[in-house]
């Protein structure tokens, strides 16, 4: 079968979005398949040799620049610092389908340019929705082509993080979705709550369905031995986002505990804070952004994990899934809703403001060496393989 895939992030990209394409291209490749990539980004020298085209504005992408946007310009101050302020924020109301809207006239061309490419079957990948307008224009040339909608994250639906002006492009958003649907095989959305979304602001529309994040457990599995002479290591690895996911309930818990535990661990945190300010104390450590393969490290190497609920908010990261994959415990800070999302995951306490520090002292020191079997973790996250997951895409084709 030839497979052709339409989505900006792509390695050396170290995305959550980058990661799970990469897996799956690679899954495709060893069942047999070809497969061809459109994407964006930094170029790499594997590029022309695996079918990946790729297509940048200029000056958009530079090598070796971060993913992460410095919260300050330390140079820019004064009348020059508040007019890049206005010409960021008008910037931001206007541009659309989002902000990687400079990448749809080179995906648009990549697509014309392989137009007459015969493809079995083709995957446009949200974000960027300019991901879909390039793929759907594929499906136009070609209507025998089974094609599928994946969002990573939600597009007119997402209220908490909307992708561009809803106030300007909300009429726009629904339009052009709906015109994509309508040729779609399959429309997929990584959980429920996106999917309730979607169904009821297009109840005319009966192609959704839910294929979840996935995870490489051999990645993330591992069972550190830690001396005894040395701390405890806990720690949270991720980003966090005002009204979305914030910290303040994890490091007030973590001010609380006793010292004669605090004398046995180290909390340590690390990501981007998007402008939130984490409380100053000796007990919290921050040691800021790391990369994908450094995250990956200092995962298998905690004794117990942190994760922060995210806050009415419909899209679920994909390192709740990664921090299962560790078979770890797992301190989960819950939202006000007390939503969790390790119901199925039994190494777990589910902490909100009324959880005592005893409680959580108690949990700590009678976990931390604690390890599920890797079957266990297998079994948990069953539907989250990286065969599991590439099986629901080649489905639409059938046999």
């Amino acid at each position: 079968m030839k497979i052709l895939i339409v989505n900006y992030h792509y390695p050396p990209s170290a995305t959550a979005h980058s990661y799970r394409w990469a897996l799956l291209r690679c899954f495709f490749l060893q069942q047999g398949h070809s497969v061809d990539f459109i994407c964006g980004g930094v170029t790499c020298e594997q590029d022309n040799e695996n079918n990946i085209y790729r297509g940048n504005f200029p000056f958009t992408v530079k090598k070796g620049h971060s993913n992460f946007v410095s919260a300050s310009n330390k140079s820019a101050d004064g009348l020059k610092s508040k007019l890049l302020s206005l010409v960021k924020y008008t910037y931001r109301k206007i541009f659309w389908p989002d902000g990687l809207w400079h990448w749809l006239p080179f995906s648009l061309y990549q697509v014309f340019k392989l137009r007459k490419e015969k493809y079995d079957l083709v995957i446009g990948y949200s974000p960027t929705f300019s991901a879909l307008i390039a793929s759907s224009t594929y499906k136009i040339y070609n209507r025998n082509a089974k094609f599928i909608v994946d969002f990573g994250d939600p597009f007119s639906v997402s209220k908490e993080m909307p992708v561009n002006n809803y106030y300007l492009y909300k009429k726009l958003n629904h339009w052009i979705e709906k015109k994509i649907f309508s040729i779609a095989d399959l429309i997929s959305l990584t959980n429920e709550k996106t999917y309730d979304l979607y169904r009821a602001a297009h109840p005319d529309v009966t192609k959704f369905t839910v294929i979840p994040h996935l995870v490489n457990i051999n990645e993330f599995y591992n069972n550190p031995v830690t001396p005894l002479n040395l701390k405890l290591k806990i720690g949270y690895i991720g980003a966090f986002h005002k009204g979305i996911r914030e910290p303040h309930l994890a490091t007030d818990k973590i001010c609380s505990l006793s010292n004669y535990l605090v004398t046995k661990c180290q909390f340590d945190f690390y990501g981007p804070l998007n402008g939130i300010k984490l409380i100053d104390s000796k007990r919290i450590n921050y040691h800021g952004v790391v990369g994908r393969d450094k995250a990956l490290e200092l995962m298998k190497n905690l004794n117990i994990l942190i994760n922060v609920e995210n806050e009415s908010c419909p899209m679920s990261p994909s390192k709740i899934y990664e921090c299962m994959a560790t078979g770890k415990p797992i301190l989960n800070f819950l939202s006000s809703n007390g939503f969790s999302s390790f119901d199925e995951y039994p190494l777990v306490l589910n902490i909100d403001k009324n959880t005592s520090p005893d409680e959580i002292e108690q949990f700590i020191l009678d976990n931390s060496n604690k390890i599920l079997s890797k079957e266990e973790v297998e079994n948990i996250l069953s539907e989250k393989t990286l065969s599991f997951i590439g099986e629901k895409y080649l489905s639409v084709i059938g046999d």
